[in-house]
């Protein structure tokens, strides 16, 4: 690779972290990160709907007083399970690196009034294109 090249590769990483934003080099799209609070009141899960790239990095912070947990609903049924959080206490975080592509309706596990929803949008990362 040459230096201006990697100048620009560096340079694009800095700042898709700096923005938050996907950013394509070589049309490989690099991740952006979304962020999703967790809060006393409603509507619990801020924002409580939430679009995101395929290949984005999904961060939960519980910025409540009480414990909470993150659970897929598809895991109610146990057949299988998108996603599910360890118990958080107060200030901790949990981070889905990479969700496929879907719509994913979750919820709080000790407190199943507060539900979220996420749609992930978007190819897999290295998912073989089919065509029709």
């Amino acid at each position: 690779m040459h230096w201006p090249v990697l100048t620009l590769v560096i340079m694009t990483v800095l700042l898709a972290g700096v923005l938050g934003r996907s950013f394509s080099v070589n049309g490989q799209a690099l991740s952006s990160r979304v962020s999703i609070h967790i809060q006393q009141h409603p509507p619990f899960f801020s924002p409580h709907s939430v679009s995101a790239e395929a290949g984005s990095v999904i961060q939960w912070e519980n910025r409540g007083r009480e414990r909470h947990s993150i659970l897929a609903d598809d895991c109610l049924r146990r057949s299988k399970c998108a996603f599910e959080s360890q118990m958080l206490e107060p200030g901790e975080h949990f981070v889905l690196p990479d969700l496929p592509p879907g719509d994913y309706a979750y919820h709080c596990g000790i407190h199943p009034f507060m539900r979220g929803f996420i749609r992930v949008n978007g190819k897999q990362w290295g998912a073989p294109s089919r065509s029709i």
